[in-house]
């Protein structure tokens, strides 16, 4: 890392342990649930329309979606892919909760907050306009997945035409998508400077509240106790492999001459994990539990949703620390060679891991029944 790369970082992850720090300080959930609810529902709000307004209108808004979507569909296809490889044939909950969770991208929490502080606002802007294709997929196209994997399980021939007219609403309810759109609106229409200075001057105060508390968030809600390490960490490593090498792919076939474009493509699939796909299994579940009662069955749930929470909990310092890494070495990440020799090794590591440990473990249980086979550690 340089020195300008060192000085940014360092601050950034001091707030993450002061949030570790203090987690006793809010262990009531309506605490961490408050701090949450302001986060996503007024500082990012803020943070994304200001960004917005200061956007080059020259940027090509379809090709920062697609590329996006192109994101998560890569993903979902390596998630049914890596499913049935580092999980167990009969565990199908956890194998549906890592294909559903595994194409996500949580931007919010992840990437926003670090774009900004290296790459400025217009890297900002156009991060949350890539971003529109991620909400795309991941409040609809994964909702529909986890709503065909709950059909089909339970066979269930009740009519569920409300729930999508819900995900709609919901989708144009959420603050983070209204900032999008009428930051869009203002920017096309070239209203930039329609704003009442007054009501402009309280979103940027609101605005800089954003990335503190962002990442005072993820120290609070960091969790290392009762985590499948082996699996979590495996999941992450081919993760963080397989989305750089989509990033030497992608910046291989675009030949962008801008850095920050060449920087967010190499960031973008390595953003954490988003919290949607786990609230779309823990309600699956939850109907699933109340229509076992209701009707006198005992079966599994469609998901394993603790091991989803630990994969999302994980993922979060994951993605900061590879991020923060990627934004320090600055320009070394802008070539596909570069981008494809580190995204081998991150694969290399996940596998060693994965098959390491279990190497590790059965020496160690062999150690362990030769010293009980020794004499002297015989009963007398």
């Amino acid at each position: 890392m340089n020195d300008l790369g060192l000085q940014k970082a360092f601050p950034l992850l001091l707030l993450i342990a002061a949030g570790y720090c203090l987690q006793k300080k809010f262990q009531e959930a309506a605490a961490v649930g408050a701090l949450k609810t302001f986060i996503v529902n007024a500082a990012l709000p803020g943070m994304i329309f200001l960004s917005i307004l200061d956007i080059n209108t020259k940027i090509n808004l379809l090709y920062l979606t697609l590329l996006a979507l192109a994101i998560n569909i890569y993903f979902l296809v390596s998630g049914f892919l890596l499913a049935r490889l580092i999980i167990p044939g009969k565990d199908q909950r956890k194998a549906r909760s890592l294909i559903l969770i595994f194409p996500s991208l949580g931007t919010g929490l992840t990437t926003y907050p670090f774009v900004e502080e290296f790459l400025g606002k217009t890297g900002l802007a156009e991060v949350a306009v890539a971003d529109i294709g991620n909400k795309m997929f991941v409040l609809i196209g994964l909702y529909a997945l986890a709503m065909y994997w709950f059909y089909q399980r339970t066979a269930a021939s009740t009519k569920q035409t409300t729930r999508w007219h819900k995900v709609i609403l919901g989708l144009l309810n959420e603050p983070m998508n209204i900032a999008i759109i009428l930051g869009l609106f203002l920017v096309m229409f070239k209203l930039n400077n329609a704003v009442p200075p007054l009501a402009l001057e309280a979103v940027k105060k609101l605005a800089a509240c954003g990335t503190p508390l962002i990442l005072f968030f993820v120290g609070v809600s960091l969790n290392l106790r009762g985590l499948e390490l082996k699996t979590i960490g495996t999941v992450l490593l081919l993760r963080s492999g397989l989305g750089f090498w989509f990033s030497a792919v992608a910046i291989a076939l675009i030949h962008s001459s801008s850095g920050i474009n060449l920087l967010l493509i190499a960031i973008l699939p390595q953003a954490g994990l988003s919290v949607w796909p786990l609230i779309y299994a823990s309600q699956i579940n939850t109907q699933e539990i109340q229509q076992m009662q209701g009707e006198n069955l005992r079966r599994t749930t469609t998901f394993d949703t603790e091991f989803a929470l630990g994969l999302l909990a994980m993922s979060i310092p994951f993605s900061i620390c590879i991020i923060l890494f990627v934004l320090c070495q600055g320009s070394f990440f802008t070539t596909p060679q570069h981008l494809c020799l580190v995204g081998g090794l991150v694969l290399i590591a996940a596998v060693s891991l994965q098959f390491g440990w279990e190497f590790v473990k059965s020496k160690s249980l062999i150690f362990e029944h030769k010293n009980i086979l020794k004499p002297g550690n015989s009963d007398s």
